[in-house]
């Protein structure tokens, strides 16, 4: 049996990924200037103006397959974990 604290702390666990999901969702449509689906490094530092090391930090822990762009699932991880 399941009991109201579970249930709740796992309502919650699920609003805070749909959150982080439409994080990534939105920046993701803000970045994606040519409509490929995915942002370059480039699109990603455009995001962040005032900080381009800053920005290529984070976009190297974003793509981690390393192909040079950050897809949706992969910013959706980078910000389930951070």
């Amino acid at each position: 049996m399941k009991t109201p604290l579970f249930l709740l702390i796992a309502s919650l666990a699920l609003a805070v990924s749909s959150l982080q999901a439409a994080d990534a969702n939105k920046i993701l449509s803000k970045g994606d200037k040519d409509g490929d689906g995915k942002l370059s490094a480039e699109e990603f530092s455009a995001l962040i103006p005032d900080d381009p090391e800053k920005a290529a930090k984070r976009f190297k822990k974003i793509d981690h397959d390393n192909d040079g762009f950050a897809s949706l699932e992969e910013l959706k991880v980078f910000y389930e974990k951070n």
